[in-house]
């Protein structure tokens, strides 16, 4: 056996793909439309792609996507680290650490101040090794729409949930928001008018709306927009999913310019999805996105009874930033590039 640690290329994709389908049989990312969208032809940068090859076989990579960001306020080019996967007969050697290293190191060289991550459990000691500071511990906020399935799920009789629901989860709106079809095309003057309120995270702009949701391939997300006087004060994309035991509506992305505009899509996507137990989202705590969400009439989930934890933590590729863990991040659930 002969391990190389080397950057990867568009012509690696075939063989990363094949470890991706080992790895992870469910993953979407065995389609080379979804590695094509996402590495390859990224229009933010070059995809910062590393591999661990024995002897022309790939067993483990680790990748940085590139996506626009803003950066004390200011517009760049950040990364998101993605697609950590190591073959079954590679795993337990400590591959993980120096592959990551090599991505993180491969970003600052190529301008990509810092590298956004998403470890689990099991995974968080591999990321602080590497070089990783973490920030936080996202929480998780709920909208239920389905009384029957919270009764059931948390052991409460039925005439009790009614209630509770009603008085809990206010979400009446004098307004009401529409399911469009497509992201709406002034998606980019309400970014403008929410910026200020995002110093540290995605940038939401027009660009970012159309590559993650309208290009990406074999993508089923809904859009739901609230406007004012013809005016966009809000949008939504969404995504249904089998989740915490039940059939969830994911709420990826919240942009409203108050807290009216956010109810009234909250309220409108709750009727549209009658057949879901709920409206899921994550956040930091205290964040711009977890304020929408409460100011919108979700609440925040106790740790005890949400899903296993999701942390977030970043790299400082370049150096020179020492309060960057400390920095105020703004995430929404769109971040993770899996969903």
């Amino acid at each position: 056996m002969s391990l190389i640690l080397r950057s990867a290329t568009r012509n690696d994709d075939s063989n990363i793909r094949e470890l991706f389908a080992l790895s992870f049989p469910a993953t979407p990312k065995t389609s080379p439309e979804i590695t094509r969208w996402q590495y390859w032809d990224n229009p933010f940068s070059e995809v910062r792609s590393w591999v661990w090859d024995d002897s022309g076989d790939i067993v483990a990579h680790y990748a940085g996507m590139p996506v626009p960001i803003l950066l004390e306020g200011q517009d760049a080019v950040g990364a998101v680290g993605i697609d950590a996967a190591t073959a079954p007969s590679h795993r337990g050697r400590g591959l993980f650490e120096r592959l990551a290293s090599a991505v993180y190191e491969d970003c600052g060289a190529h301008g990509i101040p810092v590298t956004m991550c998403f470890p689990n459990e099991n995974s968080v000691r591999g990321f602080q090794k590497a070089g990783g500071l973490m920030v936080g511990e996202l929480a998780t906020f709920v909208y239920p729409i389905d009384a029957a399935w919270v009764a059931q799920r948390f052991r409460i009789p039925l005439p009790v949930v009614r209630p509770a629901m009603r008085l809990a989860f206010r979400v009446a709106s004098a307004n009401r928001a529409d399911e469009c079809g497509e992201v709406p095309a002034d998606i980019g003057d309400l970014w403008r008018s929410v910026r200020a309120r995002t110093a540290w995270g995605i940038r939401r702009d027009e660009h970012w709306w159309r590559w993650r949701y309208t290009l990406k391939p074999q993508a089923q997300y809904r859009f739901f927009e609230h406007r004012d006087h013809g005016q966009l004060r809000g949008a939504a994309a969404t995504v249904t999913s089998d989740k915490f035991g039940g059939r969830f509506v994911l709420l990826l992305e919240l942009m409203a310019t108050d807290a009216e505009a956010g109810r009234a899509l909250i309220a409108t996507i709750a009727s549209n999805s009658r057949d879901a137990a709920g409206i899921v989202t994550v956040a930091l705590p205290g964040s711009p996105v977890a304020i929408a969400a409460t100011g919108s009439g979700m609440r925040r989930l106790p740790a005890r009874l949400g899903p296993k934890p999701v942390f977030f933590g970043v790299t400082d590729n370049m150096g020179g930033r020492e309060t960057m863990s400390s920095s105020p991040w703004t995430l929404a659930w769109g971040d993770l590039d899996h969903i």
